[in-house]
């Protein structure tokens, strides 16, 4: 991991701030939301805010996610001019962050990468989506949670890229993937593996079209599902089909 030390000094303010803001009215929160704002000039503010939002498991998960959002909110303005280091800290603490308890946390930690890619674009972090990839093995199912999650964001928010990433090729491993969730235990993941290749559909990238006959068993089998989340997924599905 990149080597970042927080000064106590520095890191007790902060927390200080995002404790206070708990409990501040509207005129305590525009005050505090100023000083947080005024970090803004110490080149290493980025990564106090992954360092509680990542490292500090112990405190209080409001406080955590509220870094994590002042976080979102300075990739999504500032991502550009930060140091290569703290960038490097960043992305490495979103990651560890992705299986968190708190599912809270782990779609606060989601957002953020988003917001990476939506700022900078997938050359930016060209390792993200493997590593993603790779998380959906996990036997842990906060992190498999956090990885689809973060993927259905991705996908989302740049399918033109991912279809059009004729170097990597990430669709061939990702929609057979996203396939298999279509018939796990948790309605979620169902809807999750749904919802991911439903962004591609108009696309119709090749991948897609390799497995098409799958992917509409698929469907199909998913049509009676219980889950109403899941039912309405597949029926976005067929519309986009249809159309």
């Amino acid at each position: 991991m990149a080597s970042f030390v927080p000064s106590a000094e520095g890191l007790q303010q902060l927390l200080a701030l995002f404790r206070a803001s708990q409990s501040a009215n509207n005129t305590q929160h525009r005050a505090i939301q100023q000083q947080l704002n005024d970090f803004n000039v110490i080149p290493e503010y980025n990564s106090y805010l992954a360092y509680i939002l990542n490292q500090l498991k112990q405190e209080e998960g409001a406080v955590r996610q509220l870094a994590g959002l002042m976080l979102k909110n300075n990739v999504k303005e500032h991502w550009r001019k930060l140091t290569p280091e703290v960038q490097e800290y960043v992305r490495e603490n979103l990651l560890g962050s992705l299986g968190d308890p708190q599912k809270y946390i782990r779609t606060t930690v989601g957002s953020c990468i988003t917001t990476i890619i939506y700022v900078a674009g997938l050359d930016a972090w060209p390792t993200l989506v493997p590593m993603l990839y790779r998380m959906l093995d996990s036997p842990e199912d906060s992190l498999v949670d956090g990885a689809l999650s973060a993927l259905n964001k991705i996908c989302e928010d740049s399918p033109d890229k991912l279809a059009k990433d004729v170097t990597s090729q990430p669709l061939h491993f990702l929609v057979p993937k996203f396939l298999t969730f279509f018939g796990h235990s948790q309605p979620l993941f169902r809807k999750y593996g749904v919802g991911c290749i439903n962004h591609f559909v108009l696309l119709m990238p090749p991948a897609l079209v390799q497995h098409m006959d799958q992917y509409l068993q698929g469907l199909f089998a998913l049509a009676t599902d219980p889950s109403p989340n899941v039912r309405c997924s597949v029926c976005q599905a067929l519309v986009m089909l249809l159309d």
